[in-house]
């Protein structure tokens, strides 16, 4: 039974993680009525531009943590809001108006694009990124098999289900869900009704874009809301050790039992 609860328990972060990726993805499915992988890429670019972003403003200009992670959201925020609204205004509502099925096809190619961009300012290398907030919490105390989450689970868990409950009420009660509806019902009825069916196609792939960045900041223990420390860095800074010393130590964590000569 502990062990049921367990898996129940574990999959509460990663099915709050699909509900707000599902909610995100509808806004914009609903104006282009096709599949689009462009949301997809725009959430793996977010993580990307989070990533280099804190890593250059912790080894470069000497942030604090906190102030490092701050940059990184702050900078993965308008970039992907910024990627989503020119992709929207400029190569998506093109297509839904004239050829709509090209958007599959269009999706492919801006995701590739946005791969190999991440990649490329990347330089192909890896960011170390170390657990953090994962002290154990106990849900359902049994001496022989305890049922526990981690603290970012739960925070994320609670943080995703929130926006998703949010979002929700957005739509329903403000003007703008109303007009959104309106287009992805019908965007010429909506248009004689004096809705600017553009300016709902953009900001809905902008809103979807948006939380697309969200959810890859709430990411479970895989990512979300871990410290950016690379090894070399890490080592020098927070370790008493020399470097080469602090560095194998790292490693060996890592890696386990190996040399590191």
């Amino acid at each position: 039974m502990a062990y049921f609860l367990q898996q129940l328990a574990s999959a509460l972060p990663i099915a709050a993680l699909y509900a707000l990726l599902a909610f995100g993805y509808s806004i914009a499915f609903s104006v282009t009525r096709r599949a689009d992988l462009t949301y997809g890429a725009l959430f793996g670019f977010a993580g990307q531009i989070f990533l280099l972003f804190s890593d250059f403003a912790w080894n470069r200009l000497w942030l604090v943590l906190p102030a490092a992670l701050a940059v990184g959201a702050v900078s993965a925020l308008v970039y992907t809001l910024g990627a989503g609204l020119l992709i929207g205004r400029s190569i998506m509502h093109r297509l839904t108006a004239t050829s709509a099925n090209t958007v599959v096809v269009v999706s492919l190619g801006i995701a590739l694009v946005l791969m190999e961009l991440s990649r490329i300012v990347a330089e192909t290398r890896s960011l170390w990124l170390p657990p953090f907030l994962n002290t154990p919490v106990t849900l359902w105390s049994d001496p022989r098999f305890p049922v526990t989450l981690t603290v970012v689970q739960l925070l994320n868990t609670a943080l995703m289900l929130a926006m998703v409950v949010a979002g929700h009420l957005f739509l329903v009660h403000s003007a703008w869900g109303r007009a959104w509806r309106a287009v992805s019902d019908d965007a010429g009825a909506a248009a004689l009704c004096g809705v600017d069916g553009r300016r709902v196609f953009i900001a809905a792939y902008g809103f979807s874009a948006f939380l697309a960045a969200i959810v890859e900041f709430s990411r479970p223990p895989i990512t979300a809301l871990w410290i950016l420390v690379p090894v070399w860095c890490s080592a020098s800074r927070c370790c008493s050790l020399p470097p080469s010393v602090a560095r194998r130590h790292l490693c060996w964590r890592r890696w386990g039992r190996q040399r590191w000569d």
